[in-house]
């Protein structure tokens, strides 16, 4: 091939790619850090990890289309980012040294939560995300991105 993809098949390959890394870092790092004397959930830690990422038919985590690149974690709007940010949390309850102060709020249901809460907990999970997976593999962690502007799809 002697010329580079349009910007948009660019763009939408490199989103690809860090998301897909994103989730094979996830997996990694829950593998290491899961506790299951620290589950007190009725579903299986397997469901718990898939209901933190929008699948689109699919019910993998490894599979990912770019239809889904401003859903779920990466949504601009916060009412669609939070069951995916509550499940996040529901996964990382279940790891060692998860903060106490951070399952304070887990006592509610989706809709119930307000903005100002959703972006707490989406700051005080990022934060013990990014440190867990800086104490396990001494580098910074790949965070999920949303494919925005003239590019999105």
């Amino acid at each position: 091939m002697k010329q580079l993809p349009p910007p948009k098949v660019a763009q939408e390959i490199l989103w690809e790619l860090h998301e897909l890394n994103f989730r094979c870092e996830f997996l990694a790092l829950d593998h290491h850090a899961y506790d299951p004397i620290q589950t007190n959930s009725s579903y299986s830690h397997e469901d718990m990890v898939l209901a933190c990422f929008p699948h689109g038919g699919d019910a993998t985590i490894l599979v990912t289309d770019v239809s889904l690149a401003t859903r779920g974690l990466a949504a601009e709007d916060w009412r669609e980012q939070a069951p995916y940010i509550i499940a996040m949390r529901n996964v990382l309850q279940s790891w060692k040294g998860f903060p106490h102060a951070a399952a304070t709020l887990t006592k509610k249901e989706t809709d119930a939560f307000t903005e100002q809460e959703i972006m707490m907990m989406e700051t005080t999970l990022t934060r013990f995300y990014t440190q867990t997976f800086f104490n396990f593999f001494g580098r910074a962690a790949i965070l999920p991105r949303r494919l925005t502007g003239r590019f999105q799809g």
